[in-house]
C-alpha cells in the first residue's frame, strides 16, 4: 500500500486518491446515485446520509469540487439509454465472476 498513514489522519484535507479520467464529476455523481440508492451509508449518529453529504465525502476523498451536483444528478438520471459507470462496473464484475468461478 502506498503511504497507508495518509488514511489515518487527513487534517490537511488532501485528496486520498486521484481519478485518471475525463468527466470526473459526472462519474462520481453516477457512483453516488448508486450509493444513495443502496441506502447503506450512515452517519456515526445512525442517520442515513443525504446525497449532499455523500457528495461532500466524495469531494474530500477525490480532492475535487462538484459545484453543480444537483444538476449533474438530474442530468445523469435523464440519460437512461446511455451507459453509466455503474453499468460498466456491473459488466466488469460479471466478467470477473465468470473468470473466477468457471
Amino acid at each position: 500500500m502506498d503511504n497507508p498513514a495518509r488514511f489515518l489522519k487527513n487534517e490537511g484535507k488532501e485528496a486520498l486518491v486521484f481519478w485518471q479520467t475525463k468527466n470526473v464529476s459526472t462519474k462520481v455523481i453516477e457512483l453516488l446515485i448508486g450509493f444513495e440508492a443502496l441506502g447503506e451509508f450512515y452517519s456515526p449518529a445512525g442517520k442515513l446520509l443525504e446525497f449532499r453529504e455523500l457528495v461532500a465525502i466524495a469531494e474530500q476523498v477525490w480532492g475535487i469540487r462538484i459545484k453543480n451536483f444537483r444538476q449533474l444528478k438530474s442530468r445523469v438520471l435523464k440519460r437512461y439509454k446511455e451507459k453509466t459507470v455503474l453499468d460498466q462496473m456491473e459488466r466488469l464484475i460479471e466478467k470477473l465472476r465468470e473468470q473466477e468461478y468457471k
